[in-house]
């Protein structure tokens, strides 16, 4: 049963990121309205799954210290890693950004380095190459191909044209690798959490009204706040099952890690690039514009991820 969880994680997470995908193509919405709105979906589902937590089992033992890891979790995951990774999308498609995703485990493996002065092993080199070597096969996939997000493949492109495309896919790359970042951050916490307080309902709980205090407080600082009215007024549907799909996805992940061991939990999550690249084609065609090296980069990425976290 924890398999199934682990693989519906996987399929739910690559489900999200076309649905954000196919929301960036109707072009209703600002993207960062579309991520508030998954974000007040994902509220509005882990309080109604905590409070049914609570109805059946029990009030929930809480401490400080979790609190904190778990709004810790909520900063760069939910917020950063997540707001970045839609940029991302909307920069260079959600294959792409779906194989850059799977950089998080690098994170990790890198804050050990960094925090803990751990030292790499020679497999884990080996897993930290084939990683890289994904990222460099998708850089060099959206600069020959990229360009077709953004026109039509046989319409013929000036000089300053062709600089903003490959502008937009430098940046698309960059911030996807950012969000990766984040993500494995907020990965971090959110296990430092769970020592503290055993129950995901209470992590993911604490994790989403943590992040949309802050994206609210960062859209009505940039000014945006018709976006935000406009967007709970007319809700993009694609936006909205983004959340869903994001929530029930963190949902599965954490009942996979109760069920079986968290290398192979883990190591089947690591599948969602894959599952994102097969969604892209079948629901979004052309307009993700996929390659060989796309299609090679993610699963180099996946394979290295399984190497770092098996061995």
């Amino acid at each position: 049963m924890g398999e199934l969880f682990a693989l519906g994680g996987a399929v739910l997470w690559a489900s999200s990121s076309i649905f954000a995908r196919k929301a960036q193509i109707r072009g209703e919405h600002s993207a960062d309205a579309g991520v508030f709105l998954s974000l007040v979906v994902n509220c509005c589902l882990n309080i109604l799954a905590l409070a049914a937590v609570i109805l059946i089992s029990g009030p929930i033992s809480l401490n400080w210290q979790g609190i904190m890891m778990f709004a810790g979790a909520g900063l760069f995951n939910t917020f950063l890693g997540r707001l970045l990774y839609v940029h991302s999308i909307n920069l260079v498609g959600a294959s792409r950004a779906g194989g850059l995703k799977g950089l998080s485990p690098f994170v990790v493996v890198l804050g050990g380095i960094v925090l803990l002065s751990e030292k790499v092993s020679t497999v884990d080199g080996i897993g930290i190459a084939v990683l890289l070597s994904g990222v460099i096969g998708i850089t060099v996939d959206s600069m020959k191909r990229g360009d077709r997000l953004y026109h039509d493949k046989d319409d013929i492109l000036d000089a300053q044209e062709t600089a903003v495309v490959k502008k937009k896919l430098k940046a698309g790359i960059l911030i996807g690798v950012f969000s990766a970042v984040f993500f494995g951050a907020g990965n971090l916490f959110r296990k430092a959490g769970l020592t503290y307080i055993p129950s995901p309902f209470v992590g993911s709980s604490v994790g989403a009204l943590t992040s949309i205090l802050f994206f609210t407080s960062f859209m009505l600082a940039r000014g945006q706040t018709g976006s935000i009215k406009k967007i709970l007024r007319h809700p993009d549907p694609n936006y909205a099952l983004f959340g869903v799909c994001s929530a029930c996805a963190l949902f599965c992940v954490f009942l996979c890690l109760n069920l079986i061991p968290v290398t192979v939990g883990n190591s089947i999550l690591t599948t969602e690039p894959v599952f994102t690249m097969i969604f892209s084609m079948m629901m979004l065609g052309k307009r993700d514009a996929v390659g060989k090296l796309t299609a090679l980069g993610c699963f180099l990425i996946m394979a290295g991820a399984m190497i770092l976290i098996i061995f």
